[in-house]
């Protein structure tokens, strides 16, 4: 049976009790690029507590929170040819820590805006910052490497593909979507003995609200090899949540901190995993509001649910 939603049980993270504090709790957000637009926009692009100010109540919270980093952190200028390429100032990347944001997928089609250098420049940067990665490498191997975490007795797996720029044996570049290599990493991360494994995808179409078929045939093939927990990125709008075999597929989580985009705001959303001590996988969407004229990449939760958008079974 697969279900498609996007509300199950909405309620603010304060509202947990007792039970819940002995949870392993974990927070996903979507798109962030501190570049583009994001400098001219925010008040003072040198305040490293201004994008997430309004959050940290939920972050401190989490055991992990992790993002998609969606650019190159660093001083090249050395540009792919392509429309759009996305540079953040070194400078700001402690960001990440200071906002309590320790891991980050980098498997995405903008770490590779500055070629090589660029992504040299952009894991030496998060590494000299603490802030872990997956998704992109100077070789395939590297940049199929899980992160590992050890949380309160259990062992967890983070994984990384994209849909652009893809690395070779000797060449760098991140870790793409094909289905052989990701099955092959989840099953390889469950016989090492992870308990759980969570996989970050950049794929679909931008702007699309549907994953497409392709999409959905490579997550069930995913949770098929043994991951736990599915999270998508890259259309830049919300997609629905499908519950596959008793796991969770977020197909999109949308924009988080996108300064890629200087438009109006979209619905949004963080997705909180929660992992009890009997090792029940929950999970519920968090709604965000993200306007850049009213918030200036600053975005909050908001009590009201999101719009439902699909609602459906199929055997």
């Amino acid at each position: 049976m697969i279900r498609f939603f996007l509300i199950i049980g909405l309620f603010l993270p304060f509202s947990f009790g007792s039970a819940a504090e002995r949870d392993i709790r974990l927070v996903f957000g979507g798109d962030v690029t501190l570049a583009a637009w994001y400098p001219e926009i925010v008040p003072d692009a040198r305040d490293h507590e201004w994008p997430f100010a309004r959050l940290q109540g939920l972050f401190r919270s989490a055991d992990v929170v992790m993002v998609n980093c969606e650019t190159a952190i660093t001083r090249s200028e050395k540009r792919e040819p392509k429309q759009f390429n996305f540079k953040m100032d070194p400078d700001l990347v402690s960001v990440f820590p200071k906002s309590g944001i320790s891991l980050v997928t980098l498997a995405n089609n903008h770490v590779y805006d500055y070629g090589a250098e660029g992504l040299r420049d952009t894991l030496a940067y998060l590494d000299k910052a603490g802030v872990e990665h997956v998704g992109a490498g100077m070789t395939l191997a590297e940049a199929r490497l899980p992160v590992i975490r050890y949380i309160k007795g259990k062992r967890f797996a983070f994984l990384g593909y994209g849909n652009y720029s893809a690395a070779t044996e000797k060449t760098p570049g991140t870790a793409y979507r094909h289905p052989e290599h990701v099955a092959e990493d989840v099953r390889l991360a469950k016989k090492s003995g992870a308990d759980i494994v969570i996989v970050n995808f950049h794929w679909g179409l931008e702007r699309a609200t549907e994953p497409t078929e392709r999409d959905r045939a490579l997550a069930h093939l995913t949770i098929d090899n043994g991951a736990d927990v599915i999270v998508g990125h890259h259309p830049h709008v919300l997609q629905p949540v499908e519950i596959y075999r008793g796991k969770v597929i977020a197909y999109s989580l949308g924009n988080f901190v996108f300064g890629g985009n200087r438009r109006s705001g979209k619905d949004s959303a963080l997705l909180e995993i929660s992992v009890t001590p009997t090792g029940d996988i929950l999970h519920r969407l968090l709604p965000i509001r993200i306007d850049t004229a009213e918030t200036r990449y600053q975005p909050y939760l908001l009590d009201e649910p999101l719009t439902k958008l699909v609602d459906r079974s199929q055997r």
